[in-house]
């Protein structure tokens, strides 16, 4: 029964959820904050995006790159055209990958529905390179601010498409709370460089009244 309706969800759902109204201004943003500290100055030869869906973030990045491996549990319905960027089918609790391979690696509102965060931040963590950067963002979930948001926003856009179903799959998809994964990615990354902004207000850890939080690493080389 789950599986039929986060099935039912992307195939009929997502695309629209993500494109237009409130919600498709809210995911443009939560784009736009992972990718603010680097720009076309900066280079990276080698990403990997995980949980990277259809390959929406993608278009928000500025940095130039040789190669952008977009991964996930989902095959995308369409090919990329930009013949730099691959999929590969991967799970981020067992990336198959080699250690060092990547220069950047970009996470985007993934952490909250893996089983095991812990294992899945210490694979993102082996396959970039010393000196190599993370950037993960986390919706600050279960927040009151993150909530109510999603009352008068997606959940509306939900209702009137149809799909009455939208609180249950939240439920499923969200397993993990934005206080816990806040203080498993400190500890996962404790002796490298990290800095973490919420959004709208600076700290992170106030997770109840912010909508997001972005976490920077750069690896200790």
């Amino acid at each position: 029964m789950s599986a039929d309706l986060q099935e039912r969800f992307y195939r009929d759902h997502y695309a629209k959820l993500v494109e237009g109204g409130a919600s498709g201004r809210y995911h443009d943003l939560t784009h736009r904050l992972l990718e603010r500290p680097y720009g076309p100055q900066h280079h990276f030869p080698c990403v990997l995006e995980v949980g990277a869906g259809g390959g929406e973030h993608f278009p928000f990045v500025r940095h130039s790159f040789d190669r952008y491996c977009l991964s996930d549990l989902r095959m995308p319905v369409n090919s990329h055209e930009d013949s730099r960027v691959s999929f590969v089918p991967a799970d981020v609790q067992d990336l198959p990958f080699d250690d060092d391979s990547f220069n950047r690696l970009v996470s985007t509102c993934l952490l909250h529905h893996v089983n095991e965060p812990v294992r899945a931040l210490e694979g993102m963590r082996r396959v970039v390179r010393p000196g190599g950067a993370i950037s993960i963002m986390i919706a600050s979930d279960p927040g009151l601010a993150y909530r109510t948001a999603q009352r008068i926003s997606s959940g509306r856009q939900h209702s009137k498409a149809g799909f009455s179903e939208w609180r249950v799959l939240h439920a499923m998809e969200h397993r993990n709370h934005a206080a816990s994964l806040h203080q498993l990615i400190t500890w996962v990354f404790k002796n490298d460089y990290l800095t973490d902004r919420g959004f709208p207000l600076r700290p992170a850890s106030w997770w109840n009244v912010n909508l997001l939080s972005t976490y920077q690493v750069r690896l200790r080389s």
